[in-house]
């Protein structure tokens, strides 16, 4: 199985940037996160609204933004799923790989990496480093 991509705030942490400031010019043009993951959609069922909520408190500050609502919905439906005992073993591999990403496992918290989730307000270090 390939690993998976290594976020680009950790690769900046790691120096790798200055190594091969090149093979990451791809990356400048990546979204920012932005904007809070805010309340659950209207479409979603009484019970999985209150799976959303308590998950939004259980996620690390910082961690899900606006752009990660269909993860998060995923998660909740594969969370409602397990509570109902309706959990097949490919849903407990979706939840347990979900889990990790949002960074709720404790291994994983560990390697979580938490950034500013305010618009900035031009370019930052990487930006002005590579060009």
């Amino acid at each position: 199985m390939p690993q998976r991509r290594v976020s680009t705030e950790i690769l900046k942490q790691r120096g790798s940037f200055r190594v091969n400031p090149g093979r990451y010019k791809d990356r400048l043009a990546e979204p920012k996160p932005s904007g809070e993951l805010g309340g659950p959609p209207k479409h979603l069922t009484r019970e999985q609204r209150k799976i959303w909520r308590e998950l939004l408190e259980i996620i690390p500050t910082g961690v899900a933004c606006r752009y990660d609502r269909a993860a998060v919905e995923l998660l909740v439906a594969l969370m409602e799923k397990l509570r109902a005992r309706q959990a097949s073993c490919t849903d407990l591999l979706r939840l347990e790989s979900l889990l990790s990403r949002f960074g709720m496992t404790p291994s994983d918290r560990s390697r979580v990496r938490v950034t500013s989730t305010a618009p900035s307000e031009g370019p930052d270090a990487l930006d002005e480093f590579i060009q």
